[in-house]
């Protein structure tokens, strides 16, 4: 993947491209968290505009323009992001037609080319078993041949053309700086001085030689050179990728014989006749055996699969030039506004008698922040339009600033604002926090609270700073974890350019008091004007209709697992089956209740607070009882991958049996003082009354919904860093034991299920944020969107647990199936006549 290091785009390259799971999964998470930002931040600027206390206050001006800034960042570089995966230019098609003079091979070779592919790909095997069963895939007319098929471009003619376009560019380069790579540049530049005949060929392989070097890689193990009269398998030993020198005279390794490539410590290709021809060929060969690139030399193949086969992704010049100034723009003024709000409260609380902040002068420093932050990328537009011709402008260009504005000067003068903002703004953060501090320690008045703020608002500087500094940032995780480099660019993009949005609204918006009464007075006008709707009684109907018939189909298939798990002793002992079957028969508890409950609201609208405060009670313990008893599962999944040896000591039968209960009194306790502290608030006759069947009409004590908050906040932490934790220790302990990449892909599988299913169950924490946030965006819809909502956090979840668990699973998929039998026959022999 490569990134920009301000621009807020992220952009994939062709070797580390994601599948198209990851690649969906990877949009679908920041479109989701844009969204959710979004909607937030504009909640808090709806409430700003609707309130005119609010526009008189310099604080609360700076904050919103914080947030606005915040959410044109934010969309913008999300859209950088879709954009780099939508616009790939490569096309994984087959070809365009048969020759009429193909030969026989090259025909069955076509023919079979899905095959083929799809058994490189999927069982990826040794070289050697790749030669014995398509042993024409290594001419050099085949290799050619099936890099087009794969990226319908010309090999040889592409590499060459390049080759000859940035050479020269290339030796320009190494020659300006030489003297910073070593002895090993000057003796490859002063041997091609020294040529005298065939300059062109030589300065072809001085540029290919060369750029490793520049990208300071080892090339040891890749350009092997031995003589023609030595013996092959020692010169080889070890080679996994690399290409083969053979020459008369060891001296004079600019005239060789020959060139092969090695793959595997083996020779798959000889008898070309330069240096470039042989590494195009290799190239080709990795595409085609998709084989990874070596790791010696990964930036040298980057480097060439980008400037020379162009495998990037591309967007009109103009179009992206207006992205990356705005974006550019809106990410400094993010650190910049911060240091603007500083000073507004170094002045509200050291100078309070002041008349500083006024509102002209608060719009005055915003149009200072603007134009500072413009200056940082206006330059580089102008030095653009100086040096590119008017061509390039009409060109599409890969997305990211230092691809679009390649000059060395911008690269000089970006470098030194980037320290001079750095600089500025931290000092600016610590001498006007550390004097706020201080102050408010010595007029002991909200010391505490003081001392928060400023803790939260140097975490979310240091966020917001890290953009300075994400290169640096990337390289040293690279250093630390070299096989998950597209997992760290993506992390990387994450907490730079996402986190920071997520922050803003918590530190200034919902936790300052007068504009979160404002907030919440919003969001309870906006809860009021749908609570009470109902439906039209066709839709009624309808609706129970799904209900009902969804909800036996799930008891039906419930009890059928539950049948098979007690007819078989063999799941008795697994504390794995006993997890999963308490979690059914769980789920059948709350599909029951939530049903009755659905069914209730819509036949007698109000019932008995006493029979209302059971039904409440059973639903919210077992609907809490699923995600901490996926957790569990989690755990013990954990345990038998990750230390089999301990596992049949850690989870025994008993101990089992104990995780239950204490799953159950972790998710009861909670609620059960909903009850006492309503029976102890509320009058007898209360109890004997009717209400419509809703959490917030029987436990309406305003204490109980903070403690509500606040228990699933814990929960939701617990469960997710559960799931987080044991799952990605199951996944790479799958793939480190994994003899086939079918096995790993299996657990990857398995965990991606487990996750949506998990997700699914903690929308249950947060269900009337999301029927909110859902009825902002469709407006008159509220009906639906709350039939929706019921059906994908109560119903569907519980539908996922026999496909994941049970009949996913080889074990119990085959018990289960003997008992389906089992049954058919029984009725069969029921309706068949006896004779």
């Amino acid at each position: 993947m490569n990134l920009s290091s301000v621009n807020g785009s992220f952009v994939v390259n062709a070797v580390e491209r994601d599948t198209f799971t990851i690649a969906v999964t990877k949009n679908v998470i920041l479109t989701v968290l844009c969204i959710a930002i979004n909607y937030i931040n504009s909640t808090l600027v709806h409430t700003f505009m609707k309130h005119q206390i609010f526009n008189s206050s310099p604080r609360y001006i700076l904050f919103i323009h914080l947030v606005i800034n915040d959410m044109m960042q934010l969309a913008l570089s999300t859209l950088l992001h879709i954009i780099s995966y939508a616009l790939y230019t490569v096309k994984m098609s087959k070809t365009d037609g048969l020759c009429l003079n193909m030969t026989l091979i090259q025909q069955k070779m076509e023919l079979t080319f899905s095959l083929r592919r799809r058994e490189v790909v999927e069982r990826q095997p040794m070289v050697s078993e790749v030669q014995e069963r398509w042993p024409a895939l290594f001419s050099s007319q085949e290799i050619s041949e099936e890099f087009r098929r794969i990226t319908s471009k010309d090999l040889l003619g592409t590499f060459n053309a390049s080759l000859e376009r940035f050479g020269p560019g290339l030796l320009k380069l190494y020659r300006t700086k030489k003297g910073g790579f070593g002895q090993e540049m000057e003796d490859l530049l002063d041997k091609l001085d020294d040529q005298t005949s065939d300059i062109v060929t030589h300065r072809k392989t001085a540029a290919l030689r060369g750029l490793p070097i520049f990208l300071r890689e080892d090339t040891k193990k890749f350009f092997m050179k031995c003589l023609d009269t030595d013996i092959l398998a020692p010169v080889l030993e070890g080679a996994s990728v690399a290409i083969l020198t053979i020459l008369d005279d060891e001296a004079d390794i600019s005239h060789a014989r020959d060139h092969a490539v090695v793959l595997e410590g083996g020779i798959v290709l000889h008898e070309m006749e330069n240096l470039s021809s042989a590494f195009a060929y290799l190239f080709g060969l990795l595409y085609a055996l998709n084989i990874n690139y070596p790791n010696q030399l990964r930036y040298t193949f980057e480097a060439i699969q980008t400037i020379f086969f162009e495998f990037v992704y591309k967007i009109n010049v103009p179009f992206c030039l207006i992205l990356l100034i705005i974006t550019i723009t809106t990410t400094l003024k993010t650190p910049l506004n911060l240091a603007g709000m500083a000073v507004e409260c170094y002045i509200a609380i050291c100078i309070p008698h002041g008349q500083i902040c006024t509102v002209r002068n608060t719009y005055i420093l915003i149009g200072l922040i603007w134009a500072v932050s413009a200056l940082s990328i206006l330059p580089d537009l102008f030095i653009l339009l100086i040096t590119e011709p008017l061509q390039f402008f009409h060109s599409r260009a890969f997305c990211v600033r230092d691809t679009v504005f390649r000059s060395t000067y911008s690269l000089k003068k970006r470098d030194a604002s980037h320290i001079v903002c750095l600089v500025f703004v931290w000092l600016l953060l610590f001498y006007m926090y550390l004097r706020i501090l201080f102050t408010a320690q010595g007029a002991t008045v909200d010391f505490q609270k003081a001392r928060n703020t400023i803790l939260l608002h140097g975490f979310q500087l240091l966020l917001c700073m890290i953009v300075y500094v994400r290169p640096m940032f990337e390289q040293c995780l690279l250093y630390l974890l070299p096989q998950n480099y597209s997992t760290i660019r993506f992390s990387s993009y994450v907490i730079a350019q996402i986190l920071p949005r997520f922050v803003s609204p918590i530190v200034y918006g919902l936790r300052d008091q007068l504009f979160r009464r404002y907030v919440r007075r919003y969001l309870v006008c906006k809860l009021n004007q749908f609570t009470y709707i109902r439906d039209t009684f066709t839709g009624a109907v309808v609706k129970n209709l799904i209900v009902v018939l969804l909800w036996l189909i799930l008891s039906y298939i419930h009890s059928t697992l539950v049948s098979t798990f007690f007819r078989h002793q063999t799941f008795y002992e697994d504390p794995r089956y006993i997890l999963f079957i308490h979690m059914v028969i769980n789920d059948s508890i709350q599909l029951t209740v939530t049903v009755t409950l659905f069914l209730s609201s819509y036949i007698f609208y109000k019932i008995n607070v006493s029979f209302c405060c059971l039904l409440i009670l059973v639903a919210v313990f077992t609907t809490r009882n699923t995600p901490v008893n996926l957790a569990s599962m989690a755990i013990e999944r954990y345990i038998a991958i990750c230390k089999p040896l301990r596992h049949s000591q850690i989870c025994t039968v008993r101990k089992t049996y104990m995780v239950i209960g204490v799953i159950w009194f972790l998710c009861a306790a909670p609620d059960i003082t909903d009850l006492f502290v309503t029976l102890a608030t509320e009058s007898l006759s209360f109890f004997h009354g009717s209400v419509k069947c809703l959490r917030q009409n029987v436990f309406k004590d305003p204490i109980l919904v903070h403690k509500r908050q606040a228990f699933d906040i814990i929960y939701f932490s617990f469960v997710f860093l559960t799931l987080i934790f044991t799952y990605f220790r199951i996944l790479f302990a799958a793939r480190a034991v994994a003899t086939e990449k079918m096995s790993a892909q299996r657990a990857r599988n398995t965990i991606l299920l487990h996750g949506l299913q998990l997700s699914m169950c903690l929308l249950s924490y947060i269900s009337p944020s999301v029927e909110l946030v859902l009825h902002l965006i469709f407006p008159g819809r509220i009906r639906e969107i709350r039939f929706a909502n019921y059906l994908i956090i109560y119903i569907l979840p519980r539908f996922l647990s026999p496909i994941i668990y049970g009949v996913r699973d080889k074990k119990f998929r085959k018990y289960f199936k003997m008992y389906l039998l089992s049954r058919c026959r029984e009725k069969l022999k029921k309706v068949t006549p006896q004779h």
